[in-house]
């Protein structure tokens, strides 16, 4: 059942959608327009002054080699995710009655077993992954782990170290991760590492684009990740860097060295992972 506020919104969609069939400029609600609950949590759009980004990365040595992670606490991004996560804890009760099995067994398992997972690679499916991105639980809070390759070298070491914190979960959370997410990380491994299906983790693996699908494909342009976001959370992206511009930005760091753009990637990265885990508390509402 949807809130009444989300039923609102898509209502005003609707209308801006049928304005836009009619020739006018179609208009994106901003978030002041927002009444849903989860537009009241502060989400900074773009990279905050005082984050260090790559700077703050700490070397990681596996037995292959190094790479980087960059580790703050949710909190560092988001203010009152604590808040946001215990509320929904408070509402979500009955576990039972949930159809979809593999959604079952994250409500089973969140927080302190379920990770959420967001690759950034060098291009299409079987190229390089430089930057993945976990937001996983640690010491009583959710934090975000970024595993960087400083160069294409890197990706081995990356990977191993990733395999190993994915190694004591349940449930795995992507946006498309079945048909990308994960068997790119599954070939990788393969390539780097040696390792089989047999050595990987293994878990429940919630791919919450399917589910998007069902709930909002009639009433959104789109199921795009930040379609998602601005429709239903309210939320717009100020000084983000476009997607297609990743790997570009990703070869001119190695050849260069340069951050600043960069560090973009890990806040592009840090946000499809918090909106991630909007959808996955919200979806249900």
């Amino acid at each position: 059942m949807l809130r009444p506020e989300t039923i609102a919104r898509l209502q005003r969609l609707g209308k801006q959608l049928a304005a836009g069939q009619k020739g006018s400029a179609r208009k994106f609600p901003t978030t002041g327009e927002q009444s849903h609950e989860i537009a009241d949590y502060r989400i900074d759009s773009a990279p905050a002054k005082r984050d260090r980004g790559l700077d703050a990365g700490e070397p990681v040595e596996t037995s292959i080699g190094s790479h980087l992670l960059v580790r703050k606490p949710l909190r560092d991004l988001w203010e009152t995710a604590g808040g946001f996560v215990d509320n929904w804890r408070e509402r979500t009760k009955n576990v039972s009655r949930e159809k979809d099995d593999a959604y079952r067994e994250f409500l089973r398992w969140f927080p302190q077993h379920a990770v959420f997972l967001d690759l950034e690679t060098c291009g299409f499916a079987g190229s390089p992954v430089f930057l993945a991105g976990i937001l996983h639980w640690i010491d009583n809070e959710l934090y975000l782990s970024q595993y960087w390759a400083r160069n294409y070298a890197e990706e081995g070491p990356m990977m191993q170290s990733l395999r190993e914190a994915l190694a004591t979960q349940k449930v795995m959370v992507t946006f498309n991760g079945k048909s990308f997410d994960w068997p790119q990380v599954r070939d990788r491994c393969v390539l780097h590492t040696g390792s089989v299906d047999g050595d990987l983790p293994e878990f429940v693996q919630l791919d919450l684009l399917h589910m998007a699908r069902r709930r909002w494909k009639k009433m959104l342009p789109n199921c795009k990740l930040q379609t998602i976001e601005t429709y239903i959370f309210g939320r717009q992206r100020h000084g983000d860097i476009p997607g297609g511009d990743i790997p570009l930005v990703y070869e001119h760091y190695v050849r260069t060295g340069a951050t600043r753009d960069a560090n973009r990637i890990l806040h592009h990265n840090a946000l499809d992972l918090i909106t991630l885990l909007q959808m996955a508390l919200c979806i249900r509402d």
